[in-house]
């Protein structure tokens, strides 16, 4: 009889969860992330993975961490980050630390939330402008991808048009916005 071995289980997000990050704090010396379940559903964050794009640094969740409705984590980096998230109890709150070093920008960087497969589930820009950002856009979506031991940040794939040419981003535009025009007129 073969040897049981237990693995956790990857997460995608489940219906009726609703994780997103909801704040970055960035004082340049003291840093942290605050990610939100707004949703109904308890969501295990499993798998799931905290990313600066600017720096391309990743954060796991720990297996057992589990996230109820209502529920914030704190990802702490930067100086006193232990200390911070041992002091800083209340209900609803968890807190844990990546680092004690700084990982994101003091000028402007993007959090980057990813489920289980890689996927990206949200993001946060600060400030709260839409400059370029280590070469990608905003608003590009990303994916994280696992090469042997390390992980890579790359853009999603662009979809392809009919015919397998791909469509560029304003003859994606002007086909959303021929057809919010069609939707209009029904």
């Amino acid at each position: 009889m073969r040897k049981r071995i237990e693995h956790p289980t990857r997460t995608v997000q489940l219906i009726g969860a609703e994780i997103k990050i909801s704040e970055i704090h960035n004082d340049r010396q003291r840093e942290h992330v605050a990610i939100i379940n707004q949703g109904a559903q308890s969501h295990p964050m499993n798998g799931w993975a905290l990313a600066t794009l600017r720096g391309e640094c990743v954060y796991f969740f720990p297996d057992d961490l589990i996230l109820s409705p209502g529920m914030t984590v704190t990802v702490h980096s930067g100086e006193d980050a232990l200390a911070r998230a041992s002091r800083q109890k209340k209900p609803g709150e968890l807190h844990v630390v990546w680092t004690t070093e700084q990982m994101w920008n003091n000028r402007q960087d993007i959090a980057v939330l990813f489920n289980a497969l890689g996927l990206e589930v949200s993001r946060h820009v600060y400030p709260h402008d839409q400059r370029r950002s280590s070469g990608r856009s905003t608003r590009d979506r990303v994916r994280l991808l696992r090469e042997g031991e390390t992980y890579q940040i790359v853009g999603e794939p662009k979809p392809k048009a009919p015919g397998g040419a791909h469509k560029g981003r304003h003859d994606l535009h002007a086909f959303n916005e021929n057809r919010r025009g069609s939707d209009e007129k029904n």
